[in-house]
């Protein structure tokens, strides 16, 4: 691991911290170390925009001169948070591989409601620029968890270990995890595994167990987050961990749940016309921190349908759900996963893609030449489907129910 030492003297206390997302310069982040005051079980809207923050920070930068870092952007906003003995994994600056994931990890003391000093751990997982790590996105494996996300969640848990480890922490400690897209998947698992103890390394779950970590000082929000946990129970104790949802996004439903994938914790969804009566009103706020955020007007690409078929956006998320919930895990695992994993390799098209679904799934396609109009209607429309999935858009929605940012968390509803 790359460690920087430096310690910093004083605690941050309700500060904005202007921070990047690759390229890309973001204002006004907002931290305090009051966020980690109550309970992890109670979903806190300030909380929830400090860690998407954090998680875009963690992107890997690829427009980079030769003395600059991937870890760069993160290192700089934790550094401004306070955190100190900040780390990365060797994968975070190394070229990615299919199976690899970066992280980085910084500590600070603060004080909790019972008057208590305890070490808070942040984990920020990169959930942007990681390459070849694309391809573990369709690693589902047979059976349990998800297989890609599993393994980089394990990497993640062992990385937890040896830096409590090497850091020597003593004492109380919270832990502050998140994560974008990819590396929400794999956040999710990670606290859902440390809450169900899952053992990844001998002698692991002793290792956290030492620093007396609490549930209720777990603290994890993940964003765009595909499904990757199985045969969830007792969901209560989960209930800790915030995943955030565009429900117009296609991402989160990778790993369909018609092979068994579930998300540990609470779903938790960004409005839309359909599920709130005040959307009208909260899509003019959110479109006013889009412009603030991007410093452009947010649009929505035109929906084309060359055919006049009458099909909508809405039409075309709903057949690509059911395309989705028609794919079986062993037929995948043992028919199609393989072939997938080398067209990923391979860099293949978007037609490469469509004629390998449609041989593969052609004898159980329930109609196949609406699958096929399906992939056309892709194509057209990717812009619009990519746009649902821009962590800028996620972050006005976000700042929109902020009192930190004016916004007014009553019109949101955690479901």
């Amino acid at each position: 691991m790359t460690m920087e030492t430096k310690r910093l003297a004083s605690p941050v206390f309700d500060k904005y911290i202007d921070f990047r997302c690759g390229s890309k310069e973001i204002k006004e982040g907002y931290y305090s170390d009051d966020l980690f005051y109550e309970s992890s079980y109670r979903y806190n809207p300030s909380l929830a925009t400090a860690s998407l923050s954090l998680a875009m920070s963690a992107f890997s930068y690829s427009g980079m001169d030769l003395d600059s870092r991937h870890d760069d952007n993160v290192n700089h906003f934790m550094r401004e948070m306070g955190f100190q003995d900040r780390m990365s994994n060797p994968s975070f600056n190394r070229e990615p591989e299919v199976d690899s994931i970066g992280y980085f990890l910084g500590n600070k003391k603060i004080i909790d409601k019972t008057g208590e000093e305890k070490t808070l751990i942040a984990v920020a997982i990169r959930g942007g620029g990681y390459g070849k790590e694309w391809g573990s996105n369709i690693t589902m494996g047979k059976e349990g968890y998800h297989t890609g996300f599993s393994l980089a969640s394990d990497k993640v848990i062992n990385g937890i270990c040896s830096y409590i480890l090497n850091v020597e922490i003593k004492g109380s400690i919270k832990l502050w995890i998140t994560g974008y897209s990819r590396a929400a998947a794999t956040a999710n698992l990670v606290a859902g595994k440390i809450i169900k103890r899952v053992k990844t390394i001998e002698d692991s779950w002793a290792i956290i167990n030492s620093g007396n970590l609490a549930f209720d000082d777990l603290y994890t929000y993940t964003f765009a987050t595909p499904a990757g946990a199985t045969e969830l129970s007792g969901n209560d104790v989960y209930k800790n961990i915030f995943n955030i949802l565009n429900p117009m996004d296609l991402i989160p439903f990778v790993a369909p749940k018609s092979m068994g994938f579930e998300r540990f914790g609470v779903d938790i969804y960004l409005p839309s016309a359909e599920n709130s009566e005040f959307f009208d009103e909260i899509f003019e706020s959110m479109l006013c921190h889009y412009q603030k955020i991007t410093g452009k007007e947010f649009r929505l690409p035109d929906f084309i349908d060359d055919t006049d078929s009458g099909l909508k956006e809405d039409d075309l998320i709903d057949i690509i759900l059911e395309f989705l919930e028609n794919l079986d895990r062993e037929f995948y695992a043992e028919k199609m996963e393989e072939e997938a994993q080398e067209l990923m390799e391979s860099g293949a098209d978007f037609d490469d893609w469509v004629r390998f679904f449609v041989r593969k799934k052609a004898s159980i396609f329930i109609r196949p030449s609406k699958y096929l109009e399906m992939f056309r209607l892709i194509k057209e429309n990717m812009d619009i489907l990519l746009k649902s999935h821009e962590p800028e858009l996620c972050l006005a929605w976000v700042r929109t129910f902020d009192p930190k940012y004016g916004g007014n968390p009553k019109n949101y509803t955690v479901y």
